[in-house]
C-alpha cells in the first residue's frame, strides 16, 4: 500500500486536538459533549433518521431492515468535509441499491435562522455531481447531532457511522479514513460480525478517550508551540491508555520519529507501540508494515520479521478482505525473498481491490511478474 505522508496520516486519521484534520466544531462554536458518558457505540442499535428535512434525494421515513445505511455528517465551511463528497458520490455509485448515503448537515451556524437552510440547499445544489447522493438537513433542533454525534462523543467532521442490515451501528469514524472503503464492502457481504462483545469493547474504548483527551489537548498545544520533545512525553501517556487516541497517536509517533530521528528508532517505537495499542488496529499495523518495506522509503535497516508480523496480524483482522493490506503484506513476502508467496497474495490483493487502489495494485503485480 503506498505510503502516507505524515501529514496526509495525521489528517485521515482523526486526531481531532491537531490542525489539518477532521475539522472541530469551530467556525459555528457549538461545543460537543465529551465523549464519557457515551450512549451510542458500535454494535449499538442505530437511531432512527430525524431530520428537519430532505434537500437533496428521495426522502427516507425510516432505515429499513436489511438495507445498509452510511449516515455522514457534514457542514458548508467544513473543507475536509467537501474533500469527501466526491468519494461519498463514488462509492454511492458503487454500491448502488446496496447502500444508501444520506449526508447529513449539521454545526451549521451558532444561531439557526431562516436563512440558513436556503444557504445550505444553495451549497449543495452548486455541489452538483460531488454529492450524488441523499442529502439532509438537521436544522435548529439538532436532534441527528444530539442522537448520533454527541452520543457516540465524535467532535469533528466529516464523521460516517456505517449502519449494517440488523439496524446496527457496524463503524464510526471519519470517511477519509482509508479503512472506511473496506468497511462498508465488510459490511455489505456480511463478513464484519457486530455483537453484544462488540458494543461492550467499544465502551471500554470511549473511557479510554475520555481519559485520553486532556492528554490530547495539552500534546496539541506542545505541538503548536514546537515543543516536540515534551509532545512526544504527553504522546507516550496516551499510547499507555490505548485505544482510539492511542493508536492515533503512535502512528503520529512513529511517521515523526521516521522524517527526525530515523529508521531505528522509529521501528523500535513501533515494536513497543505494537503490544501497547497497535495489534488490535489494522491501519496501524499496515503503517508499521508497509514503512518498513516500501521500496521508495528511507528504512535503511530493515526489519522483516516485524514487518511480516505486523503484516499478518493486519490481515487476520481484516479477515483477508482488504486488498490494500494484503498489497503490504505481499510486499513483505517479497522482500524477504518469498517471490512465489508475494505474487500469490498479490493476485488476492488485485481481486479483491476496491477501484480506488485497483490500478496501483495491477501495477504490482505486473512488477512482480516480470521479476
Amino acid at each position: 500500500m503506498k505510503a502516507l505522508s505524515l501529514l496526509t496520516l495525521v489528517a485521515v486519521s482523526g486526531l481531532a486536538a491537531l490542525p489539518a484534520l477532521a475539522q472541530k466544531n469551530v467556525e459555528a462554536e457549538k461545543p460537543v459533549a465529551a465523549a464519557e458518558p457515551s450512549t451510542l457505540v458500535v454494535g449499538d442499535m442505530a437511531p432512527p433518521l430525524a431530520v428537519e428535512s430532505f434537500v437533496k434525494g428521495t426522502p427516507i421515513k425510516a432505515m429499513e431492515k436489511g438495507k445498509v445505511y452510511v449516515v455522514e455528517f457534514w457542514a458548508t465551511w467544513c473543507g475536509p468535509c467537501r474533500k469527501a463528497f466526491p468519494h461519498l458520490s463514488k462509492l454511492q455509485a458503487q454500491y448502488k441499491d446496496k447502500v444508501t448515503f444520506v449526508g447529513v448537515n449539521v454545526w451549521e451556524e451558532q444561531e439557526y435562522t431562516p436563512e440558513t437552510i436556503e444557504k445550505v440547499k444553495k451549497f449543495v445544489e452548486g455541489q452538483g455531481e460531488k454529492m450524488a447522493y441523499t442529502v439532509a438537513y438537521d436544522g435548529a433542533a439538532g436532534k441527528m447531532r444530539t442522537t448520533y454525534m454527541e452520543a457516540a462523543g465524535q467532535d469533528g467532521i466529516p464523521a460516517s457511522f456505517i449502519v449494517n442490515q440488523d439496524g446496527r451501528v457496524a463503524w464510526i469514524g471519519n470517511p477519509l479514513d482509508p479503512s472506511f472503503d473496506s468497511q462498508i464492502e465488510a459490511v455489505v457481504s456480511k463478513t464484519l460480525t457486530i455483537d453484544e462483545s462488540t458494543a461492550t469493547k467499544a465502551r471500554e474504548d470511549l473511557k479510554k478517550r475520555a481519559q485520553a483527551r486532556p492528554l490530547m489537548e495539552e500534546f496539541s498545544k506542545k505541538m503548536r508551540a514546537g515543543d516536540t520533545d515534551a509532545a512526544m512525553e504527553v504522546a507516550d501517556k496516551v499510547i499507555a491508555l490505548g485505544g482510539e487516541y492511542g493508536q492515533q497517536i503512535a502512528g503520529f509517533k512513529f511517521g515523526y520519529l521516521l522524517q527526525n530521528k530515523g529508521s531505528k528508532e522509529a521501528v523500535a517505537f513501533g515494536k513497543t507501540a505494537y503490544e501497547a495499542c497497535a495489534k488490535d488496529s489494522p491501519m496501524l499495523l499496515n503503517q508499521f508494515a508497509w514503512t518498513i518495506v516500501d521500496p521508495q522509503g528511507s528504512v535503511a535497516d530493515k526489519d522483516l520479521d516485524f514487518a511480516l508480523m505486523c503484516a499478518n496480524r493486519a490481515a487476520e483482522l481484516t479477515k483477508e478482505k482488504d486488498g490494500a493490506i494484503l498489497d503490504t503484506l505481499a510486499r513483505v513476502h517479497w522482500t524477504k525473498g518469498d517471490k512465489a508467496k508475494a505474487l500469490e497474495i498479490q493476485k488476492k490483493a488485485v481481486a479483491i481491490a476496491t477501484p480506488e487502489f485497483k490500478e496501483d495494485l495491477e501495477a504490482t503485480l505486473k512488477e512482480y511478474e516480470g521479476k
